[in-house]
């Protein structure tokens, strides 16, 4: 048998910006004339027996009679007027030859838009346009035959043919509210930018408390490769845009057995290779194995991201090469997927939320991590190491090394202000379980790396705070320093700053030691600058020897300038005479300043500075005769520019 075609018996007219209009007013008149003041008989049946008064008025687009759509009719040829609510034409046609349902039926077809004029209202200068050329600026994924947003099936080759379409007109592609599955890679081979609707809000994206996952545009990726690859093929591109979504990928469902959980072995979300650069504003990054990669490849390699946020399992954001600036900011890593303590347990021990290597000037702002082994990593690779990263507003919360400059970082060098870090400690209602070893500040490179840091608070350390645990190794604090709850491992008694020979911490702040742990403040053969330091001088007679002495001391160095005092109390002179010497903790170079006394009878003594390394403080009776007596003490100061 024949079948009928069901189509609407109704014809729709738009508006300016292409939706069924609510509200109009459509006038029928003599062709040629205004419809408006030279009105025809209209009719609501084909037969002409029910008259029609005008203007008739539209819902929805629709010409609306007694509370349904409806056909109008005419007997003539006629001109025809339609006006919005605010009585603004919409268009206007001076001669229209046949019936006027013909005439709208041509509106409601796919070319009906392109019969609709439009201009920008209250725009100088604007341009006349149709409405299909403006609904054609931005292209929508509704637009493609069999879209699925509920997430049941692959829209893989779908999504392909709309990112080649948009590539190919050089438009923007707006995807709606859904979850949009893909179990393949979409390759992405020039510019573009995808414009998504939501990327969620805090949990509610994964669907707790009765929110759906489809409030967001969420790409699920239901495939162990790269979720977006972007390379152009060895033809370096320039921007690609994500806005406003979110990627999630399909991993195990933890459990509370310790050491259970362990994520899929899927690759990045993005891959970005042979493009100059990756945006992304208000992406969502719900549970990646791997968030984001950026490689760089023939091109120089850029990342701007805003209000970047997720649950990265294993690594955040990668750098390999971005030669260009990488600029981060609102950047939240915290645990919008499964707030469980198994995966806590795994992202404290395997997880990276920044790792950056050959990245050149990045700027970060407000910077949130939580419960990763590290909250930023620094490293080398083939093409070289970060420099000149500037950061603001860097909080790392129950982390590993929050701040980490690995073994292969070399020459790295880094400055931020206003950081705040704590060690991964068990605290009450919070699922994240304690790490035996959570270091605030841990620099291991190579060579040459350097910290720079104003205002810095640490926190909830098993030992150390702040190691510098490798040689050309440099960390300089300014501002505030607030070093509390260190050494929080029972029995620990390792300092709070702990450097290693050849490495140097230099300290212009003020610190605040609130909450110290068992250690000392400080410890290690390295350098300290600007904290004052305990030492015990060596002691000698210009002739014999000392039978028993006891020498006290501590000092500062700044800059170079050593300064410092102590004590050396004879108890027993045994056969030293002459002068006596105390040494120094640096070598002396020049300009040495001191001063020395016998506390016992007040009276003064000479002080001078041996010149040389180890340096020394040469101590003489002005009077003459020896200055260790049996059961007195002599005081001591001193200030010099240290010898390298």
């Amino acid at each position: 048998m024949t079948l009928y075609s069901a189509v609407n018996p109704y014809p729709v007219i738009l508006s300016q910006t292409g939706t069924g209009l609510n509200g109009g007013k459509v006038y029928i008149g003599i062709a040629d004339q205004d419809p408006e003041t030279n009105p025809i008989a209209t009719y609501w049946d084909e037969a002409g027996t029910v008259p029609a008064a005008q203007p008739l008025t539209t819902i929805g687009g629709y010409i609306w009679n007694a509370g349904t759509p409806a056909e109008v009719f005419c007997a003539s040829e006629y001109s025809i007027r339609v006006l919005d609510r605010n009585n603004q034409q919409v268009f206007y046609s001076a001669k229209v030859s046949g019936p006027l349902a013909d005439f709208i039926a041509n509106l409601a077809s796919s070319d009906g838009a392109s019969l609709i004029g439009y201009e920008r209202p209250n725009l100088t200068g604007a341009g006349a346009r149709t409405v299909q050329s403006k609904a054609s600026d931005i292209f929508d994924l509704r637009d493609m035959d069999g879209l699925d947003l509920t997430g049941a099936n692959s829209m893989t080759t779908l999504l392909q043919a709309a990112v080649d379409h948009a590539i190919a007109n050089k438009v923007p592609l707006h995807v709606p509210r859904g979850m949009i599955t893909l179990d393949g890679p979409i390759n992405i081979s020039d510019s573009l930018s995808i414009l998504g609707e939501s990327c969620g809000t805090g949990k509610a994206i994964a669907g707790y408390n009765g929110v759906d996952v489809t409030a967001a545009t969420r790409f699920h990726l239901a495939h162990s490769g790269k979720g977006f690859a972007i390379d152009g093929g060895g033809d370096v591109f320039d921007w690609v845009l994500f806005r406003d979504i979110m990627t999630s990928r399909e991993q195990p469902t933890p459990t509370l057995v310790v050491g259970s959980f362990t994520p899929g072995s899927f690759d990045y979300d993005f891959d970005v290779y042979n493009a100059a650069g990756l945006q992304l504003q208000n992406v969502c990054l719900l549970n990646p194995t791997k968030g984001v990669n950026m490689r760089g490849g023939a091109s120089i390699g850029r990342l701007w991201t805003d209000n970047l946020m997720g649950q990265p399992l294993t690594v955040g954001v990668n750098v390999e090469l971005a030669a260009d600036v990488v600029r981060m900011s609102n950047t939240h890593f915290w645990p919008f997927w499964q707030d469980q303590i198994e995966v806590a347990r795994w992202t404290l021990n395997n997880c990276d939320h920044l790792w950056l290597k050959r990245c050149d000037t990045p700027m970060l702002t407000n910077y949130f991590s939580i419960a990763a082994r590290s909250g930023i990593r620094f490293g080398n690779n083939g093409s070289g190491g970060t420099t000149k990263l500037k950061a603001s507003n860097v909080d790392i919360d129950f982390s590993g090394k929050a701040i980490w400059f690995d073994s292969t970082a070399s020459n790295c060098w880094a400055s931020m202000t206003n950081v705040s870090l704590q060690g991964a400690v068990a605290t009450v209602g919070a699922n994240i379980p304690e790490l035996a070893t959570r270091e605030n500040i841990r620099m291991e490179g190579a060579s040459g790396c350097f910290l720079n840091i104003n205002n810095l608070e640490v926190a909830g350390a098993s030992g150390s705070a702040i190691i510098l645990s490798s040689s050309a190794q440099r960390c300089k604090v300014s501002g505030d320093l607030w070093l509390q709850n260190y050494g929080t491992a029972s029995g620990n008694t390792d300092p709070g700053v702990s450097v290693a020979s050849g490495s140097e911490f230099i300290n212009k702040a003020a610190i605040t030691n609130s909450i110290p742990g068992l250690g000392a403040l400080i410890g290690g053969a390295g350098r300290f600058d600007g904290i004052k330091q305990a030492y015990v001088p060596g002691v000698t007679a210009q002739a014999g020897t000392y039978t028993s002495v006891t020498p006290t001391a501590n000092f500062i160095r700044e800059g170079g300038i050593i300064t410092g005092s102590g004590a050396v109390a004879f108890t027993t002179v045994g056969t030293g005479t002459g002068y006596v010497r105390v040494s120094l903790p640096y070598g002396v170079a020049d300009t040495f300043v001191g001063s020395a006394v016998n506390v016992t009878t007040g009276t003064p003594l000479y002080a001078i500075g041996v010149v040389g390394t180890p340096g020394q403080l040469q101590i003489q009776n002005p009077a003459g005769g020896n200055v260790g007596v049996n059961g007195q003490t002599i005081a001591f100061s001193f200030q010099y520019n240290q010898a390298y």
